[in-house]
């Protein structure tokens, strides 16, 4: 298999390996890491609803962490804004669930 780490055989040994979390890395808090370097990295800050910028060690860490402020803006900000419209939709079949409608 040619490709990225993202990249599996079959479908049941993707979904055993992934766990589909809502906000994935964006909703990650910044992790420095451990090693010992100073790298200015960007997050995405959830409750601000934007990126900041935070020091990386250089190794380790997590995945809410991007080389450049315009990367996470793109990454982060469409992903929270399909979950937006996501929640919206819903939140709608609730409403209409409770009130009879299947």
């Amino acid at each position: 298999i040619k490709g990225n780490g993202n990249n599996f055989r079959t479908l049941e040994e993707c979904e055993d390996r992934c766990i589909y979390t809502p906000d994935g890395e964006c909703a990650l808090p910044p992790d420095r890491g451990l090693c010992r370097g100073n790298f200015p990295r960007y997050y995405w800050d959830k409750e601000l609803g934007g990126c900041k910028e935070f020091n990386y060690s250089g190794c380790a860490g997590n995945a809410n962490n991007f080389g450049s402020e315009e990367e996470c803006q793109t990454f982060c900000r469409a992903k929270s804004t399909y979950l937006k419209l996501w929640k919206k939709v819903w939140d709608a079949m609730q409403s209409w669930k409770s009130r009879g409608y299947s």
